[in-house]
Formats: C-alpha cells, structure tokens, sequence
C-alpha cells in the first residue's frame, strides 16, 4: 500500500488537498463489494499519460508506471476549495479519469507546458512499452458502482497491442 498527500501545486507553498490511499489489484479484490465503490482504477491515467513523475529519470518513471498500471486508489479531498483562506466543506471523494473525452485538453497542456513534457509521446510510448491499449471506460453512473479498470462490459480484461 502506497499513502500520498496531495497538493494544489509542486511549489514550495503548496496547500495539502488532501490524501490518496493506493493498494493492489490483489487487495482491492479482496474488498466487500460495499468498500469497492470508494476506489478508482489507475490504468488509464498511467497508460494515457495523464500520471507522471517528473522529478524521476525516465526509466524509473516507466517501471514506476508499470508498478501502479493496476493499482486502485481511495482519494479524500480534504480542502475542496483551495481558493478559501482554511480548509471548508465537507472532505470529497475524488474519482479517476478512466477514458478519453473526459478531462479538459487544456488541463493536460498547462500540465506538459509546466514540466517540459508531451503528454501524447507519453501515452504513445508507455503503450508500446507495455504492450497494452488504454483503457476505455465510462464514469460510473452512481456512486454506488463499483468501478472497471479496462473496458464497460464483459470481461474486464485489457486488451493486447498489435
């Protein structure tokens, strides 16, 4: 299990937003199907490129990548707001990005202009470098549905690059 804070920015300021809690494909199976609903896959945002460790040399970035390719999150927004002088509000559960068409290009081309990366070039090579397509699943409908790491029905298996 891996436990993150989580910051607005990467600047020596930085408010805390809040904490992720990050356990494997093994543990989150494990999970009554009540706790399952408060975890989010990661297979999108580690193939599509959305996850990055900018601060890591690039083959450490991609086995890191690989390590978290899996993994399920429980994210709690603890500070809702950063515009606000203290934390308010109630603490959020925050969910993943788990396909395309659903975040903001514009977010994503702050986020490379602001580390110096190409967000495509990412997802494009850490697809040929794992071997598998991203992922392509809708947002959950309630928040009572349990989340999909690969695909909306079926088999919720990944599917090989040709």
């Amino acid at each position: 299990m891996h436990q993150c804070l989580l910051y607005d920015s990467s600047e020596k300021n930085a408010k805390l937003l809040g904490v992720e809690y990050i356990i494997s494909d093994r543990l989150y199976r494990e999970l009554p199907d009540v706790e399952k609903k408060y975890w989010h896959p990661h297979t999108y945002e580690v193939l599509a490129g959305g996850l990055i460790a900018p601060s890591m040399k690039p083959e450490d970035e991609q086995t890191f990548m690989k390590a978290l390719l899996t993994t399920w999150g429980k994210s709690w927004h603890t500070w809702p707001d950063p515009q606000t002088l203290v934390p308010m509000g109630e603490p959020l559960l925050m969910w993943a990005v788990t396909g395309d068409g659903q975040i903001d290009q514009d977010v994503i081309a702050a986020r490379d202009k602001q580390f110096h990366v190409n967000g495509a070039q990412i997802r494009e090579h850490r697809c040929q470098a794992i071997g598998l397509d991203v992922p392509k699943v809708s947002l959950p409908k309630s928040v009572d549905q349990v989340g999909r790491q690969w695909t909306d029905e079926g088999e919720d298996k990944p599917t090989r690059r040709q």
